[in-house]
């Protein structure tokens, strides 16, 4: 998948479940993501939010991730310095095993979300950490809007559903729930694998656009008490 690069447009600056846009709401009120002085105009901007244009090439990267998986991305990324620390912290501890980073993750006092990528997705992780300006404004995002940001997802969903893209597979299961909102579960309720793919194609029709998938990740190496996971 190509890096979470933010757009040129944006530089100046799902619900799937009901129960996902409330875990969201209580990140974001919890508050991950430090705020900076601003002039009058751009605090006026700020207040105005992201367009709805803007949020769909922000979220495109991550939107057709696994909705278990994409609810760790979207609030560790109102959490951008432990994203930051978490990644440094693996760079230094590579020789550690599964159970080694498990155990020593588990006394780390970062974000649930962030813990969750950094013991089962550490690719994830380090492609926020490399790509930080992407995940401060999803960050931004979510504490300001978090409801847009998930209306924006849907959008993207719908978009490569249309395209031909976002299908089942012998990994992943593209349904509906009572909302008729989509939602990307696990085909093995005991697996997650992360998507792959090129942003350029994968919402558009007549491309040849497709999701590649990683490496299965058990659940058995996530946390069991993380709250926004499952």
């Amino acid at each position: 998948m190509r890096d979470f690069v933010t757009p040129t447009l944006l530089i100046f600056a799902m619900s799937t479940y009901p129960t996902t846009s409330v875990f969201l709401q209580e990140a974001a009120a919890s508050g991950g993501a430090s705020t900076a002085a601003v002039s009058a105009d751009d605090q006026t901007e700020a207040d105005a939010g992201l367009t709805d244009q803007e949020l769909d090439e922000l979220v495109a990267p991550v939107a057709l991730y696994p909705d278990t998986l994409l609810i760790q991305v979207l609030v560790a990324s109102t959490y951008p310095l432990e994203v930051v620390k978490a990644d440094r912290w693996l760079s230094e501890n590579e020789g550690l095993t599964q159970d080694e980073i498990t155990a020593a993750v588990e006394k780390e006092t970062w974000d649930p979300s962030v813990g969750v990528l950094a013991t089962a997705f550490p690719d994830v992780l380090d492609r926020m950490a490399q790509n930080i300006d992407w995940t401060e404004l999803m960050g931004t995002a979510m504490l300001a809007q978090s409801d847009d940001v998930m209306a924006s997802v849907q959008r993207m969903r719908e978009a490569a559903i249309d395209a031909g893209s976002l299908v089942d597979s012998d990994e992943q299961e593209v349904s509906r729930d009572e909302t008729e909102a989509v939602v990307i579960l696990p085909s093995d309720p005991e697996v997650v694998y992360v998507p792959t793919y090129d942003t350029t194609t994968v919402y558009h029709q007549n491309n040849d656009a497709l999701i590649f998938f990683g490496a299965a990740i058990l659940m058995t190496t996530i946390f069991r008490s993380n709250n926004y996971w499952g």
